[in-house]
C-alpha cells in the first residue's frame, strides 16, 4: 500500500511538472491594435492593464478644427505601447497645455517591434510650455525602444526641448531607444 501511494504521488508530481511544458500556462498578453487617435486615447485612458500596438501612423494635427490636442492624455493603469514602426504625432496649438502625455499613479512601457526600428512619438507644439511625457507621483515610464522627438511646429523661433519631465516621485527607466532634441 505504501509503495502504491508513493507511486501515485510520483505520478502526480510528474503530471504537475508537465503542465507548463504542455502549454497550459497563462497566455501572453493580447495586443490591441489602434489605427486612430480616438482608439489610442481610449486604450491608454482605460483603467487596468493593456498592451497597445500602433497599426498605422497617427497624427492629431487635424483634431479640433486643426488646433490638435486640447487636453493632456492621462495614462491610466499599466500600459505597454509598441510603436510597431509607426509615428504617433501629438500636435497642439493650445497655449499652456502643459503635458502631451502624463503618467501619474500608472505606468507606460514603450517599445518598437518593427524590423527597421522606425517607430517614434513626435511632439509638436506652438509654445515652450509643453512637455512630451511627464511622469509624476507613483508614475513610471520605461523606454525599451522607439524614438522620442520634439519640434516647434510652425513657430520656429520657439524651440521647446522638454522631452521627458519627471517629478514628485515619478520614475523613468531608459533601457533602449532614442531621445532626440533638435539643436
Amino acid at each position: 500500500m505504501r509503495k502504491r501511494m508513493t507511486s501515485l504521488l510520483l505520478t502526480l508530481v510528474m503530471l504537475l511538472s508537465l503542465v507548463p511544458a504542455m502549454g497550459v500556462t497563462a497566455s501572453a498578453a493580447e495586443w490591441t491594435t489602434v489605427n486612430s487617435y480616438e482608439q489610442f486615447e481610449a486604450a491608454m485612458t482605460a483603467e487596468g492593464q493593456c498592451s497597445i500596438k500602433l497599426g498605422a501612423d497617427i497624427d492629431t494635427a487635424e483634431l479640433n478644427h486643426d488646433i490638435g490636442l486640447l487636453d493632456t492624455l492621462a495614462v491610466k493603469g499599466q500600459k505597454q505601447l509598441d510603436l510597431n514602426g509607426h509615428t504617433l504625432r501629438l500636435f497642439t496649438q493650445k497655449d499652456a497645455l502643459g503635458n502631451l502625455i502624463k503618467i501619474e499613479n500608472s505606468s507606460l512601457t514603450l517599445s518598437d517591434s518593427s524590423t527597421d526600428k522606425t517607430g517614434r512619438i513626435l511632439g509638436v507644439t506652438s509654445t515652450d510650455s509643453n512637455v512630451l511625457i511627464s511622469v509624476w507621483q507613483n508614475g513610471k515610464f520605461t523606454m525599451n525602444g522607439g524614438k522620442l522627438e520634439v519640434e516647434a511646429g510652425k513657430f520656429r523661433d520657439v524651440l521647446w526641448r522638454r522631452t521627458i519631465d519627471c517629478r514628485y516621485g515619478g520614475e523613468v527607466v531608459i533601457n533602449g531607444g532614442t531621445i532626440y532634441v533638435p539643436p
